[in-house]
């Protein structure tokens, strides 16, 4: 099922959530408090919005992401072409 969303799935997040999921991101990963070259494992990432967040907060740290979806993994790897994300 994620795999037929994912092409649609950031977009159909930002219309349900009217925009609030981008600041619930951005809270989440401040209430984390990640130390700043410490490392996140965000299990579930779906595209990876979390772990993309939490990167360009703590960009000293060490972010992986992992979903059980494939077409979620390769939709997040699309967005993230040309940042600073680290893709290891």
């Amino acid at each position: 099922m994620f795999d037929r969303l994912s092409a649609r799935y950031d977009r159909l997040n930002r219309l349900m959530s009217f925009g609030l999921d981008r600041l619930w991101r951005q809270r989440v990963v401040c209430v984390a408090e990640l130390p700043e070259e410490g490392l996140l494992l965000d299990l579930g990432a779906g595209t990876g919005d979390i772990a993309m967040e939490a990167a360009r907060q703590h960009s000293k740290g060490r972010v992986t992401a992992a979903d059980f979806s494939l077409g979620m993994m390769r939709k997040g790897r699309e967005r993230q072409e040309g940042s600073s994300y680290d893709r290891e």
